[in-house]
């Protein structure tokens, strides 16, 4: 189901009507995959996992934003300090400690002032507890509203009331989302022979050591270095 899914989401296809009902394929593909996933991890329904995948949604995007942040600063850092785009970033891999420490840097190569303040705070909430978790409360705001939203997307597609393809569009990264994060929690309980029950569990209760951290004002960075990590993430 996800490779029909990846044909019918070709981003080399022009846009047009076919595309649209493309799109609402993959949205049903992704669906009806998740919900596999679900039974294979024998949650007690798709509903459980559907709740447990949206946990992560809000750390998920924490990062993708931090990593659409350094690009919008390196952007104009390429032709004049190549030197700060290789320590940053290389190939489809972010240091993102090292993004933490050349903030400033960063930031005075962002095209315009919009780009500055805007990654200024993803940047800044790296290393600085009380911006993380003004972020991250507002990131799963929004994952609730995208979560219900796909629902209502879902059902136009399913009872023959197409949705528009703005809405489709709206909610197209955040089934990406949802269905690829369950394949790598049942990918994982393959290889692994745990229950995938027990990884979302591990998982839940990591996020929640995190959350208490950061309410006593321990930033992320911090953790990170407790744990004897660096803080590495790469381009799904």
């Amino acid at each position: 189901m996800l490779g029909e899914a990846g044909q019918a989401d070709d981003p080399w296809k022009h846009p047009g009507p076919s595309q649209t009902i493309d799109q609402r394929t993959v949205l049903a593909l992704h669906d009806a995959a998740h919900d596999h996933l679900a039974t294979y991890g024998r949650l007690r329904d798709a509903g459980e996992l559907k709740d447990r995948i949206l946990e992560d949604w809000p750390m998920s995007a924490w990062r993708t934003n931090v990593m659409r942040s350094i690009d919008a600063c390196l952007s104009g850092a390429q032709t004049g300090d190549p030197a700060l785009a290789r320590a940053i970033r290389q190939d489809r891999t972010y240091r993102i400690d090292a993004a933490s420490d050349r903030r400033d840097e960063l930031l005075n190569h962002a095209s315009d002032g919009q780009v500055q303040r805007t990654a200024s705070r993803w940047l800044r909430s790296i290393d600085h507890a009380p911006t993380l978790v003004d972020l991250v409360s507002e990131l799963a705001g929004e994952g609730e509203l995208l979560a219900k939203r796909a629902q209502r997307v879902r059902n136009g597609v399913v009872h023959g009331t197409p949705p528009s393809p703005e809405a489709v569009a709206s909610v197209m990264d955040f089934s990406r989302f949802r269905v690829f994060r369950a394949l790598w929690y049942a990918m994982e309980a393959a290889t692994s022979g745990r229950p995938m029950r027990d990884l979302l569990d591990e998982d839940r209760q990591q996020r929640l050591a995190e959350a208490r951290a950061l309410a006593r004002g321990v930033s992320l960075r911090a953790q990170w270095r407790a744990r004897g990590g660096e803080a590495v993430d790469g381009v799904s």
